[in-house]
């Protein structure tokens, strides 16, 4: 083992996750109604609407995670009734790749930054 001081690492892994979830504002703040266009019928997006539309930036940003968890694992939504798979196929590969990166760094960062503290 090497003589890393836990704090560092702590100190490493919270800075990328502040990058991680500044990037996420940043696409949430330009670009969540550029991703919901392409949902147009999914009741997920109808319903994160309806509820995050008055909570400013923050809303955005989960409407934008909502999205891309939407993305990541489509087969409880569609199972659920909450989307439909012709929109999920196809969504822009661009902003897919965007928005599932996104998603699994701030996944892996958290495993990361909890694995840390029993390591």
């Amino acid at each position: 083992m090497t003589n890393i001081e836990p704090g560092l690492i702590a100190l490493i892994l919270i800075t990328s996750m502040l990058i991680a979830a500044s990037a996420q504002i940043i696409a949430s703040h330009k670009y969540t109604e550029h991703f919901e266009s392409f949902l147009p019928t999914s009741r997920l997006v109808s319903d994160n609407i309806k509820n995050y539309q008055h909570a400013g930036l923050l809303g955005k940003t989960i409407r934008t995670g909502q999205i891309a968890t939407l993305l990541a694992i489509p087969k409880i939504f569609i199972y659920r009734g909450y989307a439909e798979i012709e929109e999920v196929k196809n969504f822009p590969l661009r902003e897919k790749r965007i928005l599932l990166t996104l998603w699994i760094i701030h996944i892996t960062l958290f495993i990361a930054l909890m694995l840390s503290h029993y390591l």
